[in-house]
């Protein structure tokens, strides 16, 4: 393939690739930093931008005002939802899983099990090696790791196919939903600031939705290039609010303490609450699932060195806001508890800048969806569709127009259905257990 193209086009077929990437896996500080920072826009815009809707779905705007332990045992809740499953699961242990090749997501386990017989130098990891100008493929086609006798047993590996394919399923649905309760949560805040506008919420979220999916086309690379800086100004920017209201009321640190969280469900006996505490890790399926766009070192990085802490601050300070100024924070916890108070300058330029991080949070699981078909169709659980592929480098790095149009379809129909940023937290939150207790 020519080094100067930069979008080949062409579908997904049985027969091996035989396709070849300049540099496919780069390492070193430089390499991975720089994927860190390109993982910003892609990757941590769905769970980073969780902070919109959360505690309102934990609390709804309607209810009555929480009292000060029930408020500290929902932080409690959130800190270790996001400490154990996206910190210590995804970071820490399911990015270890991935193919040869680098890819992730529920099927990327499976093969590892059952490798496919047909596996182009992509699939299992083969050496390149580059020779007077001329790039030279050893392909080491292996089997994969070795599976016991038991998981070779016909019964057991048709249940683990069925349960992963559901996985994937849900994934995939995931992408329906979180662009549209993302966008939603961030548009509606313009209520708050121009209550005139109100009733365009929905008309004005449809629009940038349909913006976002037409954007797709130019590809991951150029994507995330465009979307990390704005990603990393939101996350910089709910840390430094959240520090700023730690300072009404520091007793919030309590809620690092998990029996806070305990004691929360055993005090209410409401576990609907949970719901709404595992909304906090929307999107957490995006690390795995987009591994190979990127490398688990850059994934690893980004999440543990930036964005983990920047959220572990911004609930602690919305939990802090909403036991000084519970009644006026309520109806709307995020946007109420900005710094300077509604209407100031830091308050629209958190607005504008939430809109634009519930833009490109969809993007998340948009990739995602992408990388996840590609598998599906590489082993032939679904039919070849076209597949542009946007990079040199990286063959992760996709775009399928079927695909994208599909889900734009899907996300566009549940915010015009659904209206309300309530009614979706709603319908989010419901379905979410499902999302983590298969994946």
């Amino acid at each position: 393939m020519p080094k100067e193209q930069q979008h080949v086009e062409e579908p997904e077929l049985a027969a091996p690739t035989t396709r070849r990437f300049v540099n496919e896996r780069k390492t070193g500080i430089t390499a991975t930093l720089f994927l860190a920072f390109s993982s910003l826009g892609i990757i941590y815009g769905d769970i980073g931008t969780s902070p919109l809707y959360v505690m309102n779905a934990i609390f709804p705007a309607a209810g009555p005002v929480p009292d000060k332990d029930d408020i500290i045992g929902a932080i409690s809740a959130i800190i270790w939802a996001i400490t154990i499953i996206p910190a210590i699961k995804y970071s820490l242990i399911a990015l270890e899983f991935g193919t040869g090749a680098g890819e992730g997501g529920p099927f990327a386990i499976y093969t590892a099990l059952y490798p496919p017989p047909e596996v182009s130098p992509f699939r299992l990891g083969c050496a390149e090696t580059r020779t007077d100008q001329r790039a030279d493929m050893t392909c080491c086609i292996t089997t994969g790791r070795e599976t016991s006798g038991w998981l070779q047993k016909k019964w057991i590996k048709n249940i683990l196919f069925s349960w992963v394919l559901f996985g994937t399923c849900l994934t995939i649905s995931d992408g329906l939903l979180t662009p549209a309760v993302s966008v939603v949560s961030a548009v509606g805040g313009l209520a708050i600031g121009a209550p005139s506008v109100s009733s365009s919420i929905v008309g004005i979220s449809i629009a940038l939705l349909a913006v976002l999916f037409i954007f797709q086309a130019l590809g991951t690379r150029k994507v995330s290039l465009v979307f990390a800086p704005v990603v990393l100004v939101w996350v910089l920017t709910i840390g430094i609010s959240g520090i700023i209201n730690l300072t009404h009321y520091p007793g919030v640190f309590r809620a690092f303490d998990p029996s806070r969280a305990v004691m929360l469900f055993v005090r209410t006996g409401n576990f609907d609450l949970l719901s709404g505490v595992l909304l906090a890790i929307t999107g957490v399926e995006a690390f795995f699932a987009n591994l190979g766009q990127f490398s688990k070192n850059s994934i690893r990085l980004g999440f543990l060195a930036l964005v983990y802490p920047c959220l572990i601050f911004a609930y602690l300070g919305q939990g802090a806001k909403l036991i000084t100024d519970g009644e006026a924070v309520l109806p709307n916890v995020f946007f109420n508890s900005v710094p300077g108070g509604n209407g100031q300058g830091f308050w629209w330029f958190s607005w504008i800048i939430a809109v634009l991080a519930a833009f490109i949070a969809s993007q998340a699981m948009i990739t995602a969806t992408f990388s996840l078909v590609q598998q599906l169709v590489r082993l032939h659980v679904m039919p070849a569709v076209k597949i542009i592929y946007t990079s040199d480098e990286m063959e992760g790095q996709i775009f399928v127009p079927a695909v994208n149009l599909l889900v734009m379809a899907g996300t566009i129909g549940l915010t015009a259905g659904f209206g309300t940023d309530a009614g979706l937290t709603n319908a989010y939150g419901f379905v979410r257990p499902a999302f983590d207790f298969v994946d």
